[in-house]
């Protein structure tokens, strides 16, 4: 088990994006908002549009505010297509259809380390990762992944399984040389002119321990199946799904109170949980349960629930 607890980019730090960012004006204490006008304001680490409900003057949106009543004066539009990605959901892509290769550059400041990067909900042909560092001398991490992956492993397969099957959609990147003045270039290739990320997410990895088998990865599907008793057909209402993980973890007893310390710290913090080679044991989300059982000297049995994002 490893876990990627998110030091994500700031207006500052994103300081390059193939993707423009929204037209809508930034919120100002001093203008005055008629109903239906717009503002764009960095809430929980991304830009969000809000459209105004009720004229007011200075009602910040990154407050919820209310009047007397209990009306809201705003309300939430979602992130711009720019930080889409960055918004806490990986249902919300960041995406760009132009037929241009969808670039973004991250650039680090004093005491922000990135040593791993994920992303959830890709579409592309490839995805690219490089760090420059003035202080490493240039160039210190180069890597691409592809988002194909082999038909195997029978025959059959080779030659007849649907494409869709065999197309990554997740992506991590580790081992970052964790330079203090890295400049994060993430480069995805389109696929029919089109490119998006879901959500990308960067920081520093912590190791918790190795997972025994016996993995036990879901899907929670929010769709709604419903029988209509005057026509006599089910009506399929589609909605989102998420992942939940349950994993077990031997952790070394030397390393126990360590780990305790960081998991307590992490509690309800949205983090990149990283448990096996296959795709299904990497979730964005946070840990629902961790119970440490301490029952031998040399390793502690960590069991953990797992809570992905919508």
């Amino acid at each position: 088990m490893r876990i990627i607890e998110p030091n994500q980019p700031t207006p500052p730090t994103l300081t390059a994006s193939s993707i423009p960012e929204s037209a809508v004006p930034l919120w100002d204490s001093g203008t005055t908002y008629s109903v239906d006008d717009e503002a764009r304001r960095f809430v929980d680490g991304a830009y969000r549009i809000y459209k105004a409900l009720i004229t007011n003057t200075g009602e910040d949106p990154a407050g919820s505010p209310t009047d007397s009543n209990g009306a809201p004066y705003w309300r939430a539009m979602g992130a711009t297509e720019r930080w889409a990605m960055f918004d806490g959901s990986v249902n919300s892509p960041s995406v760009q259809s132009d037929g241009d290769d969808l670039t973004l550059e991250y650039t680090t400041q004093a005491g922000r380390r990135i040593t791993s990067a994920a992303f959830f909900n890709v579409v592309c042909g490839s995805i690219t990762v490089t760090v420059d560092s003035a202080l490493g001398g240039g160039r210190v991490y180069d890597e691409t992944q592809t988002a194909r992956t082999p038909r195997g492993p029978a025959w059959w397969n080779f030659f007849f399984s649907a494409d869709d099957t065999l197309i990554k959609t997740r992506f991590n990147f580790t081992q970052i040389p964790p330079f203090p003045d890295a400049v994060i270039t993430v480069t995805l290739t389109p696929v029919a002119g089109s490119a998006q990320i879901g959500e990308a997410v960067f920081g520093q990895e912590f190791y918790v321990g190795e997972d025994e088998l016996g993995m036990a990865p879901e899907i929670k599907d929010y769709s709604i199946n419903r029988f209509d008793e005057n026509f006599g057909y089910n009506v399929l209402v589609r909605r989102a799904t998420r992942r939940r993980l349950k994993v077990t973890t031997q952790v070394e007893s030397a390393r126990a109170d360590t780990v305790f310390r960081t998991l307590e710290r992490l509690a309800s913090v949205r983090c990149v949980f990283i448990a096996d080679k296959f795709e299904a044991g990497t979730i964005y989300g946070f840990y629902k349960s961790f119970t440490p059982t301490h029952y031998s000297h040399p390793l502690v049995s960590a069991q953990f629930t797992i809570e992905g994002l919508v």
